[in-house]
């Protein structure tokens, strides 16, 4: 899919989801027209479903105009303080995992 779309700079690829990116509404339907051609030519189906909303949810962030925010679900509020080796062990694995998460 970065093979069909990565030259677009408004577009952000991930496996088969695209997403557009624009400022205002004449700006978002000219990028959905050069993608939807660019889909044509390759023979691609989409599967609209957000077109034109101002928020997505996109590889566990919610992308706004207001910036990009992870989403509540993902967030840990609450950890308990470790109390052997082990859990300290295992606290430190996710810190290391959770650093590696763009």
């Amino acid at each position: 899919m970065y093979e069909i779309v990565g030259d677009l700079d408004y577009c952000f690829v991930y496996l088969d989801d695209v997403l557009i990116a624009f400022t205002d509404g004449s700006e978002h339907l000219n990028h959905l027209e050069e993608v939807s051609v660019v889909f044509q030519k390759y023979g691609l189906m989409v599967n609209a479903k957000n077109v034109g909303q101002l928020s997505v949810k996109f590889l566990g962030y919610l992308i706004s105009e207001k910036g990009i925010k992870p989403l509540p679900d993902r967030v840990i509020n609450e950890l308990q303080q470790p109390k052997t080796i082990k859990e300290l062990r295992r606290f430190l694995a996710l810190l290391n995992f959770l650093s590696a998460i763009p």
